[in-house]
């Protein structure tokens, strides 16, 4: 079986309505980017950070070698596992990480149904460790930005 690229993977996920993250714009027609063109102006605002949980179980020992800090990794909502009604799995290009904590995932599981665009980035990969803690994750939400928000936001940092 061939892996997908990520490329392909991103518009598979997005021809089927469960894009919970924002694309790379050069996948998206015409009329998508400037849907989403004010994701290149957007404020991300840190929200929350874990470790992937699952990693181990999934592709995650495959892909850590590939890994850096700074690198996307998207985001999926799976409303229909049978383990937990909130699940949020992690990606890195079409290779399946893992999870969110189950414990911790309510917040950004309800952010993505709302339609709500977060960023997900990997903070840092540690070889040394289990491999349920070694790769840390950072995730924001994107706030559209303008001149009034921006004012408020930096001056309440």
């Amino acid at each position: 079986m061939s892996k997908l690229t990520r490329l392909d993977f991103l518009k598979k996920v997005f021809s089927t309505g469960m894009l919970l993250f924002v694309p790379p714009l050069g996948i998206l027609a015409k009329d998508q980017k400037d849907l989403y063109s004010w994701t290149d102006s957007a404020i991300p605002v840190f929200m929350y950070e874990a470790y992937i949980r699952g990693f181990q179980y999934y592709e995650g020992s495959d892909a850590i070698g590939s890994m850096k800090a700074g690198d996307e990794l998207d985001l999926v909502r799976e409303p229909d596992n049978k383990y937990d009604g909130f699940a949020t799995a992690v990606f890195k290009d079409s290779s399946k990480l893992g999870y969110l904590p189950r414990d911790e995932n309510i917040s950004i599981a309800n952010l993505l149904d709302s339609g709500m665009l977060l960023r997900c980035t990997v903070k840092e990969v540690n070889n040394n460790r289990p491999l349920w803690e070694a790769v840390l994750v950072n995730v924001h939400i994107l706030i559209p930005s303008n001149k009034a928000f921006e004012r408020y936001i930096t001056s309440n940092r």
